[in-house]
C-alpha cells in the first residue's frame, strides 16, 4: 500500500509538471496571452458550424513611443521597428486589458509584436455589449507614463454567413481592423510612423 501510494504521489507530480510544461509552451512570456502555437492548435478544432466571434487587434502609436524613446531598446522588433521599453509595456497594458475584457468568454492570442485575435464563444449580441465594455476599458485607462491606450480591432461574427475556413474569418477580421486603424490615423492627423498626415 505504502509503494502504491508513493507510485500515485510521483504520477501526480509528473502530470503537473506535464500539464505546467505545456501551459509554458502555448503561453506568450511577455503578455501571458496565448501563443501562436496554441493558436494554431486551438482553430484546428473549432467546427465552422458552432457560434463564435473572432476578433483581430492591433495595439496604435507603437512607432510614435518607439521614436520618443529611442535610447532604450530591448531588441525585439515588431514590424521593423525596434521595440522600447515603452512599446513593450504598452504591449502589456494592451494585452492585460484584452484579457481582462475576453477571458471569461474564450482566448486572447499574441500573433506577434503588436498583433492579437480573441475567439470568443458568445453570440453576437452578447459580444455588442462586451465591445462596449472592451472600448471603455481602452477610452478611461490611464499610466503616468504612458498618457493614451489605444487599440483598432475589427470582428467577425461565425453566424454572419456560410464561411468556408478559419482563415477565410481571420482575413475578413483583418481587414475590418485596418480600416479602425486608417480611421483612427485619419482622425489623429498622421500616418502610421507618426508623421503628419
Amino acid at each position: 500500500v505504502l509503494r502504491l501510494s508513493k507510485v500515485k504521489k510521483k504520477n501526480k507530480e509528473q502530470s503537473v509538471m506535464l500539464s505546467s510544461i505545456l501551459e509554458m509552451s502555448n503561453t506568450d512570456k511577455m503578455t501571458g496571452c496565448f501563443n501562436r502555437k496554441a493558436y494554431d492548435e486551438d482553430i484546428s478544432e473549432i467546427r465552422m458550424d458552432s457560434q463564435f466571434i473572432y476578433v483581430s487587434m492591433d495595439v496604435n502609436g507603437l512607432k510614435i513611443i518607439n521614436d520618443r524613446q529611442g535610447s532604450s531598446r530591448t531588441g525585439t522588433l515588431t514590424r521593423g521597428v525596434r521595440e522600447t521599453k515603452g512599446t513593450c509595456r504598452l504591449i502589456c497594458v494592451a494585452a492585460s486589458c484584452m484579457k481582462c475584457r475576453f477571458d471569461r468568454y474564450g482566448k486572447v492570442y499574441r500573433m506577434g509584436g503588436d498583433e492579437f485575435a480573441a475567439i470568443l464563444f458568445v453570440k453576437r449580441e452578447q459580444f455588442e455589449w462586451i465591445r462596449r465594455q472592451f472600448d471603455g476599458d481602452i477610452k478611461y485607462w490611464s499610466c503616468n507614463r504612458i498618457k493614451e491606450l489605444s487599440i483598432s480591432y475589427g470582428y467577425v461574427s461565425s453566424s454572419e454567413c456560410q464561411w468556408g475556413s478559419m482563415k477565410e474569418i481571420s482575413d475578413v477580421a483583418d481587414i475590418r481592423m485596418y480600416e479602425e486603424k486608417a480611421m483612427y490615423y485619419k482622425k489623429n492627423g498622421v500616418d502610421r510612423q507618426g508623421q503628419p498626415a
